[in-house]
């Protein structure tokens, strides 16, 4: 099973794992698509931030450019795109290097991307949201599938170009008709959503991965039926023609994201030195409580208290104040070398800052220390903390 709250090592391609991913090979429709996404976003970078596109068109320059022109303009998106030679990571990574640097960009097609877009708010992470795919995928099924599952959320949604030109399967029947050939990524991205299915067992609350179909005029009628008989599990209301119902698959999408991963949380575990940031939903809560030391949960959460002490046990802990773990918590995710003040510890009134802290020092196993200076303190740095908020 893929583990996408992965503690110990960086997730597969070095891109995270997000609840909506958009498979296609036209470039154009990819900027069209999000652009839909964008005019259903309830607050800037909502939807966009749980959503990663697969490029399967064909590596050269132009390609590049529309690659580095989507990482700039939508600071929030994931991109993996086929590898091409020289790898575009490489040299997308230097040419960020060189822009935070404030170096002057080569004059090249990435390069004169890059300098045209140096003042949008993605130009300067570019590089930390882009990965290639290996080229191996166009030509082998289950490489594809694979691909598909590791950069998918369990209980995510896929959206699928029915006609993906890109990719050359080979089949093991001679006489295979026009059908079966147009319905061969859709049936591949259905295979990889049942692997999702099948593979998640810490949540079994968790809903099926969805699968959705952008669909040409020619094919349209037909699509469903033809994908339900062969084992595809997809419903009619998750078909959309291409040329007509792109705002609608964008407001289904969106929809479905809201209604299943609601909460951003935002996560540091110092064994891997950075901070991330996951769209999460109620499904989620067994596999973060197994991974996690801390999660500070909104009131919402399943008619949870605010605040978790996790390992061993998962307790729910009331009786210590929501403020005073927010404090402590906020602190060690902005890795803040200044620590909470004792008399700063906000508490309900009832109970003193010491008797706070010593709660919650018996309810972790990592628990709060001591800053060096008498009066203050932090969670251990040792400690993997989260702390999770309503998106909307």
């Amino acid at each position: 099973m893929l583990r996408w709250l992965s503690v110990d090592e960086r997730h597969p391609m070095n891109l995270i794992p997000r609840p909506v991913l958009y498979i296609e090979d036209e470039p154009r429709d990819v900027f069209k698509f999000l652009e839909a996404l964008v005019d259903k976003e309830v607050v800037p970078g909502d939807v966009l931030e749980a959503c990663t596109v697969m490029l399967l068109a064909t590596p050269k320059e132009d390609t590049h450019r529309d690659i580095v022109h989507l990482l700039c303009k939508y600071p929030q998106l994931q991109i993996a795109a086929l590898q091409s030679e020289p790898r575009l990571s490489v040299v997308l990574r230097k040419c960020c290097e060189d822009l935070r640097a404030k170096r002057a960009l080569p004059n090249d097609e990435i390069g004169r991307a890059l300098q045209a877009a140096k003042d949008q708010a993605g130009a300067l992470t570019a590089d930390t949201r882009y990965a290639d795919l290996e080229r191996v995928l166009v030509y082998e099924e289950h490489s594809f599938t694979d691909s598909v599952s590791s950069l998918l959320r369990p209980g995510g949604i896929v959206v699928c170009d029915l006609l993906l030109r890109t990719l050359k399967f080979p089949t093991d029947r001679e006489n295979e008709d026009e059908s079966e050939k147009l319905l061969r990524a859709a049936v591949a991205a259905g295979v990889a959503c049942s692997q999702q299915n099948a593979s998640d067992p810490i949540s079994p609350r968790q809903q099926p991965a969805q699968l959705s179909v952008l669909s040409g005029m020619r094919e349209f009628l037909s699509v469903g039926v033809e994908l339900r008989d062969r084992n595809v599990k997809i419903e009619d209301d998750m078909i959309f023609l291409k040329l007509r119902h792109v705002g609608k698959a964008a407001t289904t999408v969106a929809q479905l994201l809201r209604m299943r991963f609601p909460w951003r949380m935002t996560v540091r575990q110092p064994k891997k030195g950075e901070i991330e940031q996951h769209r999460v939903g109620d499904a989620d809560i067994p596999f973060i409580e197994s991974c996690l030391d801390l999660i500070l949960w909104p009131c919402v959460a399943s008619g949870r208290a605010s605040g978790l002490a996790m390992q061993p046990g998962g307790h729910n802990y009331s009786e210590v104040p929501a403020a005073a773990l927010r404090q402590l918590v906020d602190g060690h995710l902005r890795r803040s070398r200044v620590a909470v003040l004792k008399n700063e510890i906000r508490t309900d009134g009832q109970q003193s800052p010491e008797q706070v802290i010593s709660t919650i020092r018996r309810r972790l196993c990592k628990p709060v220390i001591p800053d060096a200076f008498e009066g203050k303190y932090q969670l251990c740095p040792e400690m993997a903390v989260a702390r999770c908020e309503a998106r909307l």
